[in-house]
């Protein structure tokens, strides 16, 4: 199992490197199993603390920047409409209807993407509800995920963590057995 060192991922490279020097009593199984375990805590902890206080908080922030943004797109997105219309009455002609079905297009889809943006906003708020176990569930989902795509385009000599860590708990429960 190839583990992360400092400069790949800092934070589990730093939790890897001081963890090494306290695990070398142990066989490698249990040195991995530690480490998997610690990776585990860590992922759930961040995991929660962006679902449960970090989306919230942006969900309570961007409603006002979001709608005036919108506004502010809708507004561009007619101001060729306003142009055009503008220029042919000047013109004394008759405008046309696709001009004005242009300019109720664009009310509808700025509409469509308010009431989108306040329901995944809402929603937002609603994640610091998210259950704690559903979150452990997910990280062990993406876990086993990992593992079971973890060779792809490997090769046939590639093996998945766990069967590496489980050959290893393996081969040292054999070498207890000669002594």
């Amino acid at each position: 199992m190839a583990l992360p060192t400092s400069n790949e991922v800092p934070v589990l490279g730093r939790l890897k490197d001081g963890l090494t020097p306290l695990l070398e009593w142990a066989p490698p199984w249990v040195r991995d199993a530690i480490w998997a375990l610690s990776v585990y805590i860590v992922l759930v902890t961040f995991l929660s603390l962006l679902v449960r206080r970090v989306v919230p908080w942006v969900g309570q922030v961007l409603p006002g920047p979001v709608e005036g943004l919108l506004n502010l797109t809708g507004m561009l997105l007619v101001l060729p409409e306003f142009v055009a219309t503008t220029l042919i009455c000047r013109a004394s002609r008759r405008v046309p209807n696709a001009l004005f079905g242009y300019g109720e297009a664009v009310q509808v889809v700025v509409t469509g993407s308010q009431r989108v943006s306040r329901s995944s906003l809402t929603a937002m708020n609603n994640l610091k509800q998210t259950s704690p176990k559903l979150l452990a569930m997910l990280v062990l989902v993406v876990f086993a995920g990992w593992n079971s795509f973890y060779c792809g385009d490997r090769g046939e000599s590639c093996r998945t963590p766990t069967s590496v860590w489980a050959d290893s708990v393996s081969a040292w429960f054999d070498a207890q057995g000669d002594d």
